[in-house]
């Protein structure tokens, strides 16, 4: 596929999307390096991260988007999780 046909049939250039790639992935590692901190003072909450910091939080997932609308940031840019700090245990089967 050439690069003109990418960006036809895609939408945007090749390093638009590795830039999204690349800010989603640092999104994630925000996540993960601070994820006892929101267990803590967020637990049981939905979190979006953007551009690597807390953007927004809420106890349900309506009350999130809803905050992501009125800040203006595209729900598809924004890394959504649920801080779930439940104590599951898993028993799995020994062979």
């Amino acid at each position: 596929m050439t690069r003109e046909q990418f960006i036809r049939e895609v939408g945007v250039t090749p390093e638009h999307v590795a830039q999204e790639m690349e800010d989603f992935a640092a999104s994630g590692r925000y996540l993960s390096d601070h994820w006892d901190e929101f267990a803590e003072t967020m637990p049981n909450e939905f979190v979006a991260i953007r551009d690597t910091q807390l953007v927004a939080h809420s106890p349900d997932l309506d009350g999130l988007l809803r905050e992501l609308d009125r800040q203006g940031i595209d729900r598809r840019a924004a890394l959504i999780d649920f801080i779930d700090v439940s104590d599951i245990i898993m028993v799995l089967p020994c062979r």
